[in-house]
């Protein structure tokens, strides 16, 4: 089954990132009181802005067994007493939540010699994707990411797919680990990487290819700390 996932993007509105990174520690442990929560991962981006530069400074992946138990989560007592929390305390005047989108995981590898998960940098971009049937295209973007990653270069991959996406349309989200800490290394995800210009054998793509794909934002990010029950 998926996992199904909430992204919260945020930004240090008055530049203190350790009390941020200790106000995230407080906050993620509230939230997860409610018990269908069952993982939360905190990113920090490893590089600076460009002009218009649409990749958040923050993001939180927090990770539910369902959909059904993530609306649960959003009415729950646990999410209220982080709100009051928030209002109240630090957060209030400390951090802004600049975007808030849900997700499912479609999939996700390690190889063999993959780096510490602690280690290293986690290259992410957001794709915008056009219009495919939901299952074709899934299985395309699944076939795109192995295709397109060096198991020898990268360890931990993920790739996710908009919970509002449809036939019509909709964003991914994919996520690849390099083992290299600097934030000027090259990434993993080389230009048009999901047009499969390197040799499959013949093959040819799986699934559905989307009827267009671009990209909304990419960065390099650390991960800075993750949460399991």
């Amino acid at each position: 089954m998926n996992t199904f996932v909430n992204l919260v993007a945020t930004r240090c509105k008055n530049g203190d990132h350790a009390a941020l990174f200790r106000w995230y520690n407080d906050h993620v442990h509230i939230l997860m009181r409610f018990d269908g929560l069952l993982r939360a991962a905190l990113y920090h981006r490893a590089s600076a802005p460009d002009a218009g530069d649409a990749a958040p400074e923050y993001f939180c992946l927090y990770d539910f067994a369902s959909q059904a138990d993530f609306m649960a989560f959003d009415l729950s007592d646990a999410r209220e007493q982080a709100r009051q929390v928030l209002l109240a305390g630090w957060g209030k005047d400390g951090i802004e939540i600049t975007q808030r989108r849900q997700f499912w995981r479609l999939g996700t590898r390690v190889t063999h010699n993959a780096v510490a998960a602690s280690d290293g940098l986690w290259h992410v971009q957001s794709l915008q994707l056009g219009a495919g049937p939901q299952e074709g295209v899934a299985r395309w973007l699944g076939d795109c990411v192995h295709r397109a990653l060096d198991p020898r270069a990268v360890g931990h991959q993920a790739w996710h797919r908009a919970a509002d996406a449809t036939a019509a349309g909709g964003d991914a989200l994919v996520v690849a680990q390099s083992a290299s800490m600097q934030a000027l290394a090259p990434s993993p995800w080389q230009p048009g990487w999901w047009r499969g210009d390197g040799d499959d054998g013949g093959h040819g793509p799986w699934g559905h290819i989307p009827a267009a794909t671009a990209i909304a934002w990419q960065a390099p990010y650390r991960r800075l700390c993750a949460w399991d029950r």
